[in-house]
């Protein structure tokens, strides 16, 4: 079993599984600034436009889309302002799992 890491809010992921089984994620975050509070506290996932590389990459997916969509069709997409969509890439897991964890207690 893959130990869960709790942060602001209840947020509550299974880090290891996450990262070591898949390669792009979505994770819906609760609270209006959750999304660009985790992104903002993470030191090795890079904000990114687009989900390809080697480096690990984060989206805040309402702010990519945002200026094409508004809110209501945003909503009807299932484009929350908490989704954010991660890429895994070759770093260590290790070193993965410490910086979401130390994020998501921000």
């Amino acid at each position: 079993m893959t130990p869960a890491v709790t942060g602001k809010g209840g947020i509550q992921m299974h880090i290891g599984i996450l990262i070591v089984s898949i390669g792009v994620m979505s994770v819906v975050l609760k609270g209006d600034s959750a999304a660009e509070n985790l992104i903002n506290s993470l030191k090795l996932a890079k904000c990114a436009v687009s989900l390809g590389g080697v480096d690990t990459l984060i989206v805040h997916a309402a702010t990519m889309w945002g200026h094409h969509h508004s809110p209501e069709q945003r909503r009807a997409a299932g484009i929350s302002d908490g989704l954010v969509r991660i890429s895994v890439g070759i770093e260590d897991e290790r070193d993965l799992i410490a910086d979401f964890a130390q994020a998501l207690e921000k």
